[in-house]
């Protein structure tokens, strides 16, 4: 398993997933495809969020990529995930084949969310959240989802809700 690990204060390690390949020929295409990012919050949400990108990806010509954060406790190694990454990348692939979209798994060890997101997506990313909001507009700031998507959109980002209700 490569592992490719960023310097915010050795506080990010990316794992990338064993059973997708990399392409060196294809590298310089890839960089001009539009992303669709799915952050994986949730089973129920991120399923969502994947017949969401799907749509998108298939109007656009976009490429869907599913971002896992894990968070690893302080007590633990940062190279020793809770949850066995290769389980993860199966669960994570098993979702997508449900929605009916290819992925690709990025799967990121890190101790804090926020800084990890700062560091792994590219700037004024299109991301996919499936949240749900409550009818009670009042309460919806009290959701993490809620405030999730908030926090992206203040880093410049583009956040996109797959509310389905």
């Amino acid at each position: 398993m490569a592992a490719t690990y960023w310097a915010a204060e050795y506080s990010l390690m990316r794992v990338l997933d064993p059973g997708q390949p990399v392409a060196a020929e294809t590298h310089q295409h890839a960089e001009r495809m539009l992303d669709v990012v799915v952050l994986h919050t949730a089973d129920a949400s991120t399923l969502r969020a994947l017949k969401t990108a799907a749509m998108l990806a298939s109007e656009l010509s976009a490429r869907v990529h599913i971002v896992a954060p894990r968070i690893v406790p302080y007590a633990l190694e940062l190279h020793q995930s809770p949850v066995p990454v290769g389980f993860t990348a199966q669960h994570l692939r098993g979702l997508a084949s449900q929605a009916g979209v290819e992925v690709s798994v990025n799967i990121v060890l890190c101790r804090d969310l926020m800084t990890m997101l700062a560091a792994v997506l590219k700037p004024h990313s299109l991301i996919v959240l499936g949240e749900s909001f409550s009818r009670w507009r009042a309460f919806n700031w009290l959701r993490g989802d809620y405030r999730l998507a908030r926090r992206l959109r203040k880093l410049g980002h583009q956040v996109l809700s797959a509310d389905l209700n």
